[in-house]
């Protein structure tokens, strides 16, 4: 088990993981790269640009317990990892699209809420604001609302409620809510249902960062035979939007 960079030799930037198996992980890696389908964005457009021959896949720590891998991944992200400059995105290990940083627009957008403007017409639904938003997702957190019973609420349709829990609608509301707040919500939508986009992510793991089923089922709140599951159906396409 090591911690390991994807490092640029033209340029220095880094994109650091951590797997069980450094031959594989190279393999689908740069498989994937060749192919033009990795699922990043920023190394994908680097190898495009720079080519196969300016990448080199390092070991920088080995690591000797299982359940130390993602605890040591996460120093290299905090430390080691220069946010916006570097090709990793997720700055939570096991988690890949967790904690991603605001663009200027949307941090504009968030200091708007507590004035209560209406932001909605890029959206669609202009009826809404950021302020009603953010007490919807509330209600739907603390005061044991449906989905179906905010659409009524609020006078929007119930596609439009979900657009919005699926991160599709005023995704930057989501960063104002408490720590706390997020994992009650998260521990909620998947009792309910868990979103496509959430299963992705899970294949993520899976495909890429060589997470096993018990370290995915730890993350996303559900079994590892249902993690496992999830993610061949997902592999398969046999699940829709939901």
């Amino acid at each position: 088990m090591i911690i390991y960079r994807i490092r640029n030799t033209e340029n220095g930037k880094l994109y650091i993981g951590s797997t069980q198996d450094a031959k594989i992980r190279k393999r689908e890696h740069f498989n994937r790269l060749k192919r033009g389908k990795h699922p990043n964005i920023y190394l994908q457009r680097a190898w495009n640009k720079f080519g196969e021959d300016a990448f080199v896949f390092e070991t920088i720590e080995k690591v000797h317990q299982l359940s130390d891998l993602l605890e040591r991944e996460q120093w290299y992200l905090d430390n080691v990892i220069r946010w916006r400059v570097d090709y990793n995105i997720a700055r939570h290990a096991g988690a890949p699209m967790r904690g991603t940083s605001a663009s200027k627009e949307t941090r504009e957008l968030m200091s708007q809420v507590r004035l209560g403007k209406r932001c909605g017409e890029k959206n669609g639904m202009s009826n809404m604001t950021n302020e009603e938003v953010l007490e919807m997702i509330r209600l739907y957190i603390h005061n044991n609302y449906t989905q179906e019973s905010l659409s009524k609420k609020y006078g929007i349709s119930f596609g439009s409620v979900s657009r919005i829990f699926r991160g599709e609608r005023w995704a930057y509301i989501f960063d104002l809510l408490t720590s706390d707040e997020t994992d009650k919500l998260k521990t909620r939508l998947m009792k309910n249902k868990m979103p496509k986009e959430e299963v992705q992510k899970m294949a993520y793991m899976r495909e890429i960062d060589g997470h096993t089923y018990v370290e995915i089922s730890r993350v996303f709140g559900v079994s590892p035979s249902g993690a496992s599951n999830l993610i061949k159906r997902f592999q398969k396409g046999e699940l829709c939007d939901q």
